[in-house]
């Protein structure tokens, strides 16, 4: 197991953006081994020891002596207070971010979803209530187009909500929105990323509108489910008692026997139809997101061409449903 460890790592390493030649000198590569190892000490250290609490706090600067931009920044976040002010090695480093032996370019899609999987490590509540949005849906999807963590708080700059500089305080808020939202108004920072719908002292708008439209939902299907259960009672004694009764009777209309007549014309059987069809793609289109988490979702959502064709097949039904029940108003 310890060789084929050490081979992952060596594989994972020679993909990677250190591997790659270096701008500047194309005689050698961004980084090597020995750049992060110590040559003649290299081991691996065990867990929640205190030589490798002793190890973590080294990394930012090893990692800055070539970054050295992105350690400037760190060095003031709240991130870099607890590493290098507090000497706290419980504080995120580089390589909680940064994989590694697989450290790849910070515009791909694995880099990306591996950094919001990485925050999710600590960051475990605001994880939770942040897979709950659209964001977070698609993001455990498999996609990366829409905002994750970084996108919102910043990368090697995060500062506390409260912070003037932070890129979500209140004052900054709509601009850091506007980055992917370039039409955003004033409104749209009422939006709650990790809004909790079971806690109502903080989000008691959430948390009434969930309880109402759970309760909308549970009393539409228990209506229909004891309407149908009493209704099929009814007729098991009726059937039991040997009562028959027909719905139409035709022979007090004056109506010859046999005779058929068409309940709907083809423009209502092909209203039904589009209704039908629409509330189960919108049904589809709407769970494949709610349970992103499950196995099946990323399936069916590859087969829909991905959430930006899913998006607008849903929009596309939503506007057919809502036509067909104006039409029929």
């Amino acid at each position: 197991p310890g060789l084929e460890r050490v081979i992952t790592q060596i594989l994972g390493a020679s993909r990677s953006v250190h591997a790659r030649k270096n701008k500047d000198d194309p005689t050698h590569t961004n980084a090597v081994c020995s750049d992060c190892h110590d040559s003649h000490t290299m081991t691996k250290l065990p867990q929640d020891s205190a030589e490798r609490a002793a190890w973590r706090l080294t990394v930012p600067e090893r990692c800055g002596s070539c970054h050295d931009d992105h350690l400037d920044d760190y060095t003031s976040s709240v991130h870099g207070r607890v590493v290098l002010e507090k000497k706290d090695p419980k504080g995120a480093i580089c390589t909680d971010c940064h994989y590694p032996h697989a450290n790849d370019a910070t515009n791909s899609d694995f880099a990306k979803l591996f950094i919001v999987r990485a925050c999710s490590e600590c960051h475990v509540e605001n994880s939770k209530s942040y897979a709950d949005t659209y964001h977070g849906q698609i993001t455990r999807l498999g996609y990366a187009n829409t905002a994750k963590c970084f996108n919102c708080h910043g990368s090697h700059d995060i500062l506390g909500a409260k912070d003037p500089k932070s890129k979500v305080h209140p004052d900054n808020r709509l601009k850091t929105c506007q980055k992917c939202h370039k039409e955003a108004p004033e409104g749209f920072v009422s939006f709650q990323p990790h809004g909790n719908a079971h806690d109502f002292k903080r989000y008691p708008e959430i948390w009434i509108a969930t309880k109402f439209m759970v309760g909308l939902l549970a009393g539409t299907f228990a209506f229909f489910w004891i309407h149908l259960l009493l209704w099929l009672y009814r007729e098991v004694k009726e059937r039991q008692a040997g009562i028959t009764r027909p719905h139409v009777q035709v022979d007090r209309l004056g109506i010859p026997p046999g005779k058929q007549f068409q309940r709907f014309s083809g423009w209502w059987r092909l209203g039904h139809l589009l209704v039908a069809v629409s509330l189960m793609i919108l049904t589809l289109t709407g769970m494949t997101l709610m349970y992103s988490g499950s196995a099946w979702a990323p399936v069916v959502m590859k087969l829909m061409g991905g959430p930006k064709i899913a998006a607008i097949i849903h929009r596309v039904n939503a506007v057919v449903f809502v036509g067909v029940f104006i039409v029929h108003l």
